[in-house]
Parts: C-alpha cells; structure tokens; sequence
C-alpha cells in the first residue's frame, strides 16, 4: 500500500514516483494547482477545519460511551445502528470496540431468538442486521465464532428465528412485525438485507438449511420484483442493494446504482428520496461505500463526490448533521450517529477501491541513491543478520527486495492493502493481506517493522503507530518515513491523506518505544538532485514490558 502521486504548484515539484500516474496536460494540471491555492485561502478565512475520520470516529465512540452502543437521538439505542457500528469499528481495526458492542448486541436477544426494533416488537430487519454484526468479528484472524459459546448460541437462534420466517415458496412472513414497522413499511428490497448473514452464517456454524432458505427468498424476490426499483428512504434502500452486492447479484445491484448514479448533483449530493428533496448524510455515505464495492471508474468517482460533499458538512466535533436542504427531515439540525458510522465506512471503501484500482501501477523498484532507501539501508545494519522484518505497505516489495539483496539473511514479510499485489513480489518474500490498523501478525514477532509512505493513508494513523510498535519484539526497531504536513495544503493529494508534523509521529512512537529520533531525508533520483524538504524518516527501539509497565 503505497502512495499517491504529490504534486505542488511549485516549479519543483514534491512527486517521488508516478504510483497514481497523472496523464493530465499541463493546463489542466496548472488549472487543478490554481483550485488548490484558491482552496488553501478558503481554509484560512474558514472557521474551522473538517476533523475527518479521526473526528468523527473519536465523536462516535464518545456518544457510545454512556450505553454500551451507539446512542440515537434522544438517548434511544438501537440493534440494527449498533451492528453497523460493529462492521465500521472492525473495518477500523477497532476489534475491542467492536466485541463491547457485540456484548450489548447479544444482550437485546429475545427469548424466541430474534431482536426488536424501537418498541421491542420481533423485527427481520433488526435480526438480520444483528447477525451482521455478530459475524463481524468472524473475519478477523484466530476468530472463531464456533468456539464463542455465547456468540455462536446467539447467532444460532437468530438464524433458526430468520430461516422460519422464509416461507416454502421464499415469501417473507411479517406477521410478528409490528404495524408501521420497518419490515412492512420501508422499501420493498429491504426484506433483502437479511438474507447475506444468514447465509454466511450457514457456512461458518455448518448449517446448510439456513442457506437453503436464504437462497429460495432471493429467488423469490427476483422472480417478483425489479430489485433496482427506488421506492423508500435512500438508506434503508440501500441495505437492499448492498445485499445483493454481497450475494452475487451484481448486475441487478448495477442496474440499482446507476439509478442513484442519475439522481447525483453537482455537487455530490444524492437525494434522500426518489422524487428529490434533501440530502441524508447517512444515505449519502451508505451510497458512497455502496459504489466504491462495485468499483469501476465511474462509480468510484461518483463516490469520491458523495463522500467530499458529506465531509463538507462535517460538524467541528466531529459529528454530521442527519440531514440538510429544503424541506430537511428527520431530526433537523441533529448529529446523526448513523451518518457518523455510514462516513467511516465509506471512507474505508474509498481507500480500499482507490487502491485495488492503482495496484498494477506500484512502482517495483527503488532507486539505490534515493534517500528513503539510504535510511532503511542504514536502518537495516541495526539489526541481526537474519532479521525478521516486516514491511506494512509493501506494494510490490521494492524495500524488501533490496534488503534481501543486500542483506541475505533477511527474512522478510509484506503486508498490504490490496489483493493483487502477490505475482508481482519477489521469490522469498512472503505476503500478508491486511490492514495497517489491524496488522495480522502476532505480538512481538518481528525484529524490526518499517513503513514507507503508508501512514499517511491510515485512517487513524495513531492506531497504526502502535500497531508497527505491537508487532516488534521488546529491544527491536522501527522506521517510519512519510511526508511533512507543512507540505501537504498545497499538493495535489487523495483526500483521505494526512501527513504529519515531526513532533506528532514522534509522540506517537514514545508511547512503546524508546530512543525515538527523527530527521529531514532526501528523495528522488541521484544522490544531490532530490530534496530534503518533503520527508521525514523516524526510527524507534521498543521499549521492554516492564520499562512500558513502570512508565
């Protein structure tokens, strides 16, 4: 996972490698520099900076703090908000977070399996969204629902409660829903949406009949119903389409997407209803993540726009309003906890996409005399001969390549983002996929971490930070080189970036480490041409167990 292309308006541009190639001409290039100055004066004159995923998710788990999960407005809480809570908090690595509110989920079970919605009555929706969430944490590695007793007991009854409700011919049976519910009144794909947790469910507790009855609903939907017709609120519509991403249905969940993708404004804005009208921050962010899934230009930049408008209505404290534009509703002028949740996961997906499009475009090598490879060179001659290292943010390994050519005895591992990066590593150098801010490595089990250019495209870098120091033993190294937030207003950037200040990420690192010293490096190509101003370089020791217990 590597970085964008930077570029400045300056005549000395702040580009290290084409990784994100720009093929612009150069008026257009010199026109998107112009926007960027234009923009910078308006931050100056503005009244506050957007906090970005750091704020808001800092803002949700404040108001998750008080109940144990997410709280709705008027102190309400709510299993279906919660279990998205869940997925957005794993997606962040936040896999403490997650299992706290998975406790609270597994708390609001009904006696006959199922959960409620607002006034306790048995909902398919609020079941099928539960066992998302409580399937959440079966992705992460060494999870074993099976094992949990009282998770998988939970998730068990929920899906014998779901599986009755499919009919022999896969109608849905909404006679235990409430009158007004979401189950008879929202849009008629909803009914969809519980249909992929059920099905994961069969094969990860072994249980095929569950399957079987998410299988004959789906038909029975597809065989009745256009799946892409718009006819409720654009969130809960979109859990249907979202559904039929996850079981396969690609082009009836096209087909739904572009109709969204007809309703979007100039400004990124989507409406929250078929016929128009205002704008939900919730449904804006849920439809992001929802083109961002599919993939392909055209939706990624049509989700580059939704989620840019919903950042620009990013409150100072983190949070989003649960609506805007004329005839605003619900909750006008509210913060919304499940615009907050929906904004993180779209911001996930933003960052996922963007890279699995980019990834053939990994530059392979690194020049000898660049700088950034001089300080791992020399980082590297710290270590032991046969050094266990991890590179977090490999790309196409051309960090450990060289440490292996240079430094036989290294055994080396990358981790990355993307999928499809593995034919193009090196012989010998074995790779991990995963997230930075959740690395899939086991606690002190190298001798040495480095992270090139890829804490900048943390979501919540400081998570990051102490994930690098997790995976380092006691008495072993780490190296971090990244760019120079002074730098950053004025370069051409993904949206999603944060570079950082010398003094932040060395603040970070002291918390797990000691002997933290950081310097300016050069980059670019030969020994003199390339510049010291861009990038810092930041080494660290691990502190040992007792040093970090007594501090």
């Amino acid at each position: 996972m590597l970085k964008p292309t930077t570029r400045v308006v300056r005549p000395t541009a702040y580009a290290a490698e084409d990784e994100f190639p720009d093929r612009r001409g150069w008026l257009r290039r010199f026109g998107a520099a112009a926007r960027r100055r234009l923009a910078l004066v308006g931050r100056r004159v503005s009244s506050h900076e957007a906090p970005g995923v750091e704020g808001a998710f800092d803002w949700l788990v404040q108001h998750a703090a008080r109940g144990g999960s997410p709280i709705l407005p008027g102190g309400r809480q709510c299993v279906a908000t919660t279990a998205h809570g869940i997925l957005a908090a794993v997606e962040l690595g936040q896999v403490p977070l997650a299992r706290d509110w998975c406790t609270w989920l597994a708390g609001q079970q009904q006696a006959c399996g199922a959960f409620g919605d607002g006034a306790d009555q048995a909902s398919i929706h609020h079941t099928g969204q539960a066992v998302r969430g409580l399937l959440a944490l079966a992705a992460e590695k060494g999870d074993d629902i099976a094992a949990d007793r009282d998770r998988s007991s939970s998730t068990a009854a929920a899906c014998q409660w779901l599986a009755a409700r499919i009919g022999p011919r896969g109608e849905f049976d909404h006679s235990l829903s409430a009158v007004g519910s979401l189950d008879r009144c929202g849009p008629r794909n909803l009914s969809l949406a519980s249909l992929p947790a059920l099905w994961s469910a069969a094969d990860l507790l072994h249980e095929p009949k569950w399957r079987t009855a998410a299988k004959r609903g789906l038909h029975a939907f597809l065989r009745r119903h256009d799946p892409s017709r718009w006819d409720g609120p654009l969130d809960q519509w979109l859990l249907g389409v979202e559904a039929l991403l996850e079981l396969g249905e690609t082009e009836a969940a096209e087909r739904a997407l572009l109709r969204a993708l007809a309703a979007q404004r100039r400004g990124g804005e989507a409406p929250a209803l078929p016929n128009g009208g205002w704008t939900s921050s919730a449904g804006l962010a849920q439809l992001a993540a929802a083109w961002y899934r599919h993939g392909g230009e055209r939706f990624r930049t049509a989700g580059d726009r939704a989620v840019a408008a919903v950042r620009r209505r990013q409150l100072p404290c983190g949070g989003f309003p649960a609506s805007w534009g004329r005839g605003t509703s619900p909750f006008p002028g509210r913060e919304s906890i499940a615009a907050a949740i929906a904004f993180l996961r779209a911001a996930s997906a933003q960052v996922r996409c963007a890279f699995a499009s980019a990834a053939c475009d990994f530059p392979a090598e690194i020049d000898p005399a660049d700088g950034r490879w001089r300080a791992v060179q020399a980082w590297r001659r710290g270590l032991p001969a046969d050094a266990n290292v991890i590179d977090v943010g490999c790309g196409k390994g051309r960090y450990l390549k060289r440490l292996r050519a240079e430094f036989p005895g290294t055994q080396a591992v990358g981790v990355d983002l993307t999928h499809s990066v593995p034919d193009a590593l090196p012989q010998g150098i074995a790779l991990r996929h995963g997230s930075q801010l959740r690395l899939p490595a086991a606690a002190g089990e190298f001798d040495g971490a480095i992270c090139v250019e890829t804490l900048e495209h943390a979501l919540l870098p400081r998570v990051a930070a102490a994930e690098l120091c997790r995976v380092v033993r006691p008495g072993g190294s780490v190296l971090i080189i990244d760019k120079d937030r002074r730098k950053q207003r004025l370069s051409d950037h993904q949206p999603w970036e944060r570079w950082f200040s010398a003094e932040e990420v060395s603040a970070w690192l002291a918390e797990n480490c000691d002997d933290v010293s950081v310097r300016p490096i050069r980059h670019g190509q030969g020994a003199g041409s390339g510049r010291a101003d861009l990038f810092f370089c930041w080494t660290a020791n691990k502190r040992a167990v007792s040093q970090r217990r007594a501090a």
